[in-house]
């Protein structure tokens, strides 16, 4: 496991002075590369974090769900289980009722002169009773409800990270603010267009790389918190405040509470969730 005696050197720690604090309620981001290896030499920041939540989410899919007479006939299923059709039922067969037919079926067979307690009275029967056993029954089965696995998400991370000035508000809140927001922030944008870019590589002999893809993505960090190492990681987003206390004489914040939103460069199996916490990066692809 990953612990703070493995941190490069102070030197490079962006962070309050939270020496009396309890390093289990620290958070600490460094910059990684791809397969989620340390960059020695550059910044990393540690805080104090709190309403830390760590989302892990599968997609499942019941693709059996039409396999029921409730998709091919959803009406007719639906008025057998209310008991509504039995009702309909009744109004359009004939039955003896004082002598006489009644029902819209009924009062017609009077008219032709059919006695409603022959045949077609008889022939009634079984569908009344076949459509009373269909109230309160669904076809709803276990194979109607068994979800098959589709994929899993990377894992989501929201957390608030807290910096405040003890003696320094430059090196204790806003150099490790700023740190955070150059790695939400993409790592360089161009600014000429592929025509400009095309004549200014063929005279540098450049290669083609630089002319169609000139920008370079946010910076990848890893997430040591909680017994867990989670790396590589992408800062999805990121709030501080603007507004609060600052010091009289220069300006600086002296407190502040950032959120950050985080996620997985990729999905993780069991495998990498063991590896997160013995400290090691995920396994990724080509890696």
């Amino acid at each position: 496991m990953t612990t703070f005696a493995q941190l490069p050197p102070d030197t490079n720690r962006l962070s309050s002075d939270w020496h009396k604090l309890n390093n289990a309620l620290l958070a600490t981001l460094y910059p990684v590369d791809r397969l989620g290896n340390w960059l020695q030499g550059l910044s990393y920041v540690v805080a104090p974090a709190t309403d830390v939540e760590l989302d892990i989410s599968s997609n499942w899919h019941s693709p059996f769900e039409g396999a029921g007479v409730e998709s091919i006939m959803p009406k007719f299923s639906q008025a057998l289980q209310t008991g509504i059709m039995g009702q309909y039922v009744d109004q359009l067969t004939p039955k003896p009722s004082g002598g006489e037919a009644s029902g819209v079926m009924g009062w017609i067979a009077d008219k032709i002169g059919i006695n409603p307690k022959s045949a077609l009275s008889r022939a009634a029967a079984p569908v009344r009773n076949a459509i009373s056993e269909g109230s309160g029954r669904t076809g709803m089965t276990k194979l109607n409800s068994t979800q098959v696995y589709v994929g899993s998400a990377p894992i989501q991370i929201s957390m608030a990270l807290h910096f405040r000035a003890f003696g320094n508000p430059q090196a204790e809140v806003r150099d490790p603010i700023d740190e955070l927001a150059q790695w939400t922030l993409p790592q360089q944008m161009a600014t000429s267009n592929i025509l400009t870019r095309a004549s200014s590589a063929f005279k540098a002999r450049a290669s083609a790389v630089d002319v169609l893809l000139p920008s370079k993505v946010p910076q990848l960090v890893a997430l040591m918190f909680g017994g867990y190492t989670f790396s590589p990681m992408v800062i999805e987003g990121m709030q501080r405040p603007l507004s609060g206390p600052r010091h009289g004489g220069t300006g600086e914040q002296l407190h502040a509470k950032v959120t950050l939103r985080l996620g997985t460069l990729t999905s993780l199996d069991k495998d990498d969730w063991q590896r997160a916490g013995m400290g090691l990066p995920i396994k990724i692809f080509g890696g």
